[in-house]
């Protein structure tokens, strides 16, 4: 399962149906559903834990499909179970995976994380394209969205700048050279007091 930006913020925030945590559940119960269906007969369920047994089983209630093998949340399972480090691993490569492909769409190198380095890539595609980029490729809820938004604030035109000559500057510098080079190198030719231009 791959849950894109876009479709998380469809269901992530303020007034919508899920939380960071129960859509985190609802994803992990539906993944484990599916193997399930599949006809898959695991000796155990293991879940690393990101948030507690009781508060895992309240977001679950909520949930349309269930299941009653007994699941196992435990803390840094990763490092106790083989299942649980390949899971992650492929979860990781999925994700990068689906950053890269978010990046050339949108031109621009996206950061994983939420440092200062994802606040300006993130208000230099606020400025170029408007928050349905943000929307696009970015979970909108958390704080890099003001950030990025105060950025973009302080110097609007730096950020637009930036922008038109990552788009415009090769034909720019091409044009710039060839009105330098019909100064410079073409120069007209007399002939018999006659000026002739080349061109």
């Amino acid at each position: 399962l791959l849950l894109s930006p876009k479709k998380y913020n469809e269901m992530v925030g303020k007034g919508k149906a899920y939380n960071a945590v129960s859509v985190k559940v609802a994803l992990h119960n539906q993944a484990i559903y599916l193997l399930l269906q599949e006809g898959l007969q695991p000796e155990k369920i293991v879940i690393d834990a990101f948030t507690s047994t009781s508060n895992y089983h309240k977001h679950l209630q909520k949930e349309k499909n269930h299941f009653s093998n007994p699941i196992s949340l435990i803390e840094k399972a990763e490092s106790q179970f083989l299942a649980v480090a390949v899971s992650s691993i492929i979860a990781r490569y999925l994700f990068l995976e689906n950053l890269d492909k978010l990046s050339r769409e949108l031109g621009y190198t996206l950061p994983s994380g939420a440092g200062t380095q994802s606040d300006k890539v993130a208000s230099q595609l606020l400025a170029a394209y408007g928050m349905s980029a943000l929307e696009y490729s970015a979970k909108c809820h958390f704080a890099n969205t003001q950030k990025a938004q105060a950025i973009l604030h302080q110097n609007p035109y730096r950020s637009l700048m930036k922008q038109f000559f990552k788009e415009w500057g090769v034909f720019i510098l091409f044009f710039t050279l060839f009105l330098l080079s019909r100064f410079f190198i073409w120069q007209p030719v007399k002939v018999d007091g006659h000026s002739m231009d080349p061109t």
